[in-house]
């Protein structure tokens, strides 16, 4: 399996660039069993950790995110891509939205603001988005997508009792710590 890990070769708009085609062919001719894609961010108002990151958050990405789902499975690997949220990891210097206000002091050393925790509302908005982000990969032509849910960005803010502070349901016990996931999951069932 080659496991996801980032290009920097989409657009800066997230979209697919033949260079980007071009790495996952050769990928693919390599022999995995099975590629899952770089992160793709699900939505355009937080979810994007880093510039030329891939993005599923649009419909107009689906057409190129088509073209490599059939580049991958035309070499003869399983075809799947990491859907993901930056949360208090974001290396672009726009706000980040987490679960608490507790910085990852290394952005923050490189002027990246301290993150704004998500109401409830975004929390709702940020769970459909990664089901929507599914059902674009379906549409695209993946055979499954991997949830990223650790090392800093958003799912992990919440899982962790170091960065989620948070005192409704969301934050504290581990239960309430886990339950975006959990959404995440149904949500993404629910429209694939």
């Amino acid at each position: 399996i080659k496991a996801p890990q980032h290009t920097g070769l989409a657009n800066p708009d997230g979209s697919i660039t033949e260079r980007l085609l071009r790495y996952y062919r050769e990928v693919a001719r390599g022999g995995p069993a099975m590629i899952v894609v770089e992160y793709a961010y699900v939505d355009n108002l937080a979810a994007k950790a880093s510039p030329s990151q891939l993005g599923i958050s649009r419909i107009d990405h689906i057409t190129g995110l088509s073209l490599l789902a059939d580049i991958i499975k035309a070499n003869g690997a399983v075809a799947s891509i990491q859907i993901s949220h930056a949360g208090r990891q974001r290396f672009i210097l726009e706000q980040p939205k987490a679960a608490s206000d507790v910085p990852w002091p290394e952005i923050t050393e490189l002027g990246c603001p301290i993150p704004e925790p998500m109401t409830i509302a975004e929390i709702k908005d940020a769970v459909k988005a990664f089901g929507q982000a599914a059902a674009r990969a379906q549409m695209a032509g993946f055979d499954m997508v991997e949830i990223h849910a650790c090392h800093g960005y958003l799912i992990s803010n919440f899982l962790s009792p170091y960065s989620n502070k948070r005192t409704d349901y969301y934050g504290g016990p581990f239960e309430n710590r886990i339950r975006i996931l959990l959404e995440i999951i149904q949500e993404i069932k629910a429209q694939v």
